[in-house]
């Protein structure tokens, strides 16, 4: 328990007071304190809850999270993982002051990753504990609690109830009939209470459709012959504009700069597609129906285009500060024009920024966690179906839990690191997993 309060203290004082890359209220925040009709409901009702006094839910959050990594810290403990390898996972959890940044602002990101977090010190306690009946309530809650934060939890849900399920199927059913029960609890409650204010569910899906067709039109070897007429009439109100983009980035050879370019145009058409239009405004005729048929299609015709849009994105959530760094640099050098400049200030949002140093530094530290985390993954596939698979389960499903995730917000959404943050902790925990098993095989 030392530890534990020591985490805690630590996390809560590091915190409040560090610097924040964000201000408290962000582009996305409106539409949660508005309650729109794009957002789940629980995040708004908590909102309300503290009568939208925006501290508050600040103040909650630090401590949601605080509690949430001295949890872990405490797992890791039980797991008899050594203390000077907890310490230094506590050390990086602080350390990024990027990923401790999201509790001070108004968006879902840091309640998300707190109940991951809680999450995954349950999972990393349960398979030996004798508490099972409670932590496979705590377990259900937690994890609907993510489900009805954000969509994307849907993923990391599944895989972590794979687990829960794998280590109860043989010794009691009724405990995973309970689990499933307690999880459906808080999702319930938040389709209730969002249908009590709002007719219909609108989603951003749409936005991500508008966004991946104008990038993918953009592209030097874009067919779209195999379209229809009107499918192509759609791609040419804006496909000038994509093409001048694509121009511009393909002469960017630093992959850093040009990749989190990718994604931040890609934001751009989500967001302020009218700008790239020749007329200005949508037509009516092009459905929310009609745009997601339009992206199938473009997909089953260029594939592979759409593999090279998602791998871009895929390495921009290993790339925080590619940007800033890098973008001044290689204007200034190529004398080049950057297109749609506006647009894409207007889009990126009011984030502080650091010493080139410090951003410098961040960015390797996550190319190395991402070599150590890709590497691991291509051994687990190979051991998949092996006895290695299972002999380390933590390390093994973590890993999967890590890249189903990242791969799957790379091919539905942008390269963000934003999103890679609900698994940065994860990727901490195999990193200490890894790094423990090395040093007890070598004793």
């Amino acid at each position: 328990m030392p530890l534990f309060f020591f985490s805690l203290f630590a996390c809560f004082f590091v915190i409040l007071s560090s610097p924040s890359f964000f201000p408290i209220i962000e582009n996305d925040s409106f539409s949660y304190i508005n309650n729109e009709s794009i957002r789940l409901s629980l995040y708004p009702y908590l909102i309300d809850l503290f009568e939208e006094n925006l501290k508050r839910v600040i103040y909650f959050q630090i401590i949601v999270f605080s509690i949430s990594i001295a949890s872990i810290t405490l797992a890791l403990k039980k797991k008899k993982i050594c203390l000077t390898l907890i310490l230094i996972y506590l050390f990086f959890i602080l350390a990024n002051i990027y990923y401790t940044s999201f509790t001070k602002t108004i968006l879902t990101e840091s309640l998300f990753i707190s109940f991951i977090n809680f999450s995954v010190a349950v999972i990393i306690i349960y398979k030996d504990t004798k508490f099972k009946n409670i932590l496979s309530i705590l377990l259900g809650l937690f994890l609907g609690l993510i489900i009805s934060l954000r969509h994307e939890a849907l993923i990391v849900a599944l895989l972590i109830s794979c687990m829960f399920i794998y280590f109860e199927i043989a010794r009691n059913s009724k405990r995973i009939i309970i689990f499933f029960l307690t999880l459906l609890i808080i999702p319930i409650f938040e389709i209730n209470k969002f249908y009590s204010e709002n007719i219909t569910r609108d989603s951003v899906i749409e936005k991500s459709i508008k966004g991946k067709i104008f990038m993918l039109s953009g592209f030097e070897d874009f067919d779209y012959s195999k379209l229809s007429f009107i499918q192509q009439s759609y791609i040419d109100e804006s496909i000038a504009s994509s093409k001048r983009i694509n121009r511009f980035l393909n002469q960017i050879k630093n992959p850093y700069l040009r990749n989190n370019l990718y994604s931040d145009y890609e934001v751009v058409a989500q967001y302020q597609l009218n700008e790239f239009t020749n007329n200005k405004s949508e037509n009516d005729i092009y459905t929310r129906e009609f745009k997601k048929n339009l992206l199938i299609d473009i997909v089953k015709s260029n594939p592979m285009i759409f593999i090279k849009l998602s791998f871009y994105h895929y390495l921009t959530l290993w790339m925080p500060g590619g940007k800033q760094i890098f973008l001044g640099k290689s204007i200034t050098k190529n004398k080049s024009e950057i297109p749609f400049d506006k647009l894409l200030q207007k889009s990126s949002g009011d984030i502080k920024s650091f010493r080139s140093y410090y951003l410098l530094l961040g960015l390797v530290f996550f190319q190395t966690l991402m070599i150590f985390s890709i590497i691991s993954m291509v051994f687990i596939i190979i051991n998949l179906f092996s006895k290695r698979f299972v002999e380390d389960i933590y390390f093994s499903c973590f890993t999967l839990i890590i890249h189903t995730h990242l791969l799957t917000i790379s091919f539905l959404n942008i390269g963000s690191p934003r999103y890679l943050m609900p698994v940065y902790s994860l990727i901490l925990i195999c990193l200490i997993l890894a790094i423990d098993r090395y040093l007890m095989k070598n004793k």
